[in-house]
């Protein structure tokens, strides 16, 4: 009885110290386009307001800017999704989730402000009627665990 409650209490130790050493604060956006539909075989390159390019654009430009400058952020791009999602039509929405994580709260507030200050601008100098939206839509904070010693 000794010895199996000993290698419980084991166990719980172990997966207590490996939850504190790998939670982080995570933050979740919603990142979206906006541009127009046009019908792909009648619609001309300089008359294109695709979203999906300049969103490709803007997530390459987060992407370098925040994973190979931190070492402990985290910059994971989920769901990608546009509309209307026909074959032949350009779409007038590009959307993703993105999940934020880094163990230090200031660090990661510093990580949201630079993406939000992005939000409501024109995702780059040729998109000239796109929009680029980013919401935050969770926040989550890691439990804390201490020890009852």
């Amino acid at each position: 009885m000794h010895r199996l409650r000993a290698t419980v209490q084991a166990t719980i130790r172990i997966q207590a110290a490996h939850f504190r050493l790998c939670a982080s604060e995570s933050r979740w956006l919603n990142i979206s386009v906006i541009g127009q539909t046009a019908h792909a075989g009648t619609t001309g390159r300089s008359y294109r307001r695709n979203p999906l390019q300049a969103f490709i654009a803007a997530l390459n430009g987060l992407y370098d800017a925040i994973m190979p400058s931190d070492f402990d952020a985290r910059f994971t791009i989920g769901r990608i999704s546009v509309l209307p999602g026909s074959v032949n039509v350009i779409p007038d929405k590009a959307m993703c989730t993105i999940d934020l994580r880094h163990p230090k709260s200031v660090r990661l507030d510093g990580i949201e402000r630079q993406i939000m200050s992005r939000s409501g601008s024109k995702p780059n100098d040729t998109a000239a009627s796109l929009m680029l939206l980013v919401d935050l839509i969770c926040r989550l904070v890691p439990l804390t665990i201490t020890s009852s010693r």
